[in-house]
């Protein structure tokens, strides 16, 4: 994510990636999933536009490094 070297943001295509879909469950297209250390902390549940999905990014980031200390 531009401006936050620790936050990296990835996209899978769930019809060419299906494994790691099921893996990390995702039934629904988009799903936007946070996931700290490998472990997913978070499901985003709100409006799809930029801001509010980079806010979305970097509270639940640091809700999860905070957790993790």
């Amino acid at each position: 994510m531009e401006g936050e070297d620790e936050i990296e943001i990835g996209e899978v295509d769930c019809s060419v990636s299906k494994p790691v879909c099921t893996k990390v469950d995702i039934h629904s297209y988009p799903t936007f999933k946070l996931f700290y250390d490998g472990e997913e902390v978070a499901k985003y549940q709100g409006k799809r536009d930029v801001e509010s999905l980079k806010a979305f990014a970097l509270e639940e980031a640091e809700k999860a490094a905070e957790k993790a200390q």
